[in-house]
């Protein structure tokens, strides 16, 4: 079973409100409006194995760059 997970900045969407004030409370209102409004944009976070091969590919990558410069 897959998570979705909402990702929005909250500044973006207080802009468009026409709000200026960032606060916590401000934020809760503005994520609450947003995922009950259908605003909210559905985002994508990897599985960790993906995050894994990616850490191993930029070891390698930096590796790799080290060992070209001697």
């Amino acid at each position: 079973m897959e998570n979705k997970y909402f990702l929005e900045k909250a500044s973006r969407f207080h802009e468009r409100q026409g709000l200026r004030a960032k606060t916590d409370r401000l934020d809760a209102r503005t994520i609450a409006r947003m995922l009950l409004s259908g605003e909210a944009r559905v985002g994508y976070m990897p599985s960790e194995q993906v995050v894994t091969y990616r850490e191993l590919v930029r070891l390698h990558t930096h590796l790799s760059d080290e060992a070209a410069a001697y």
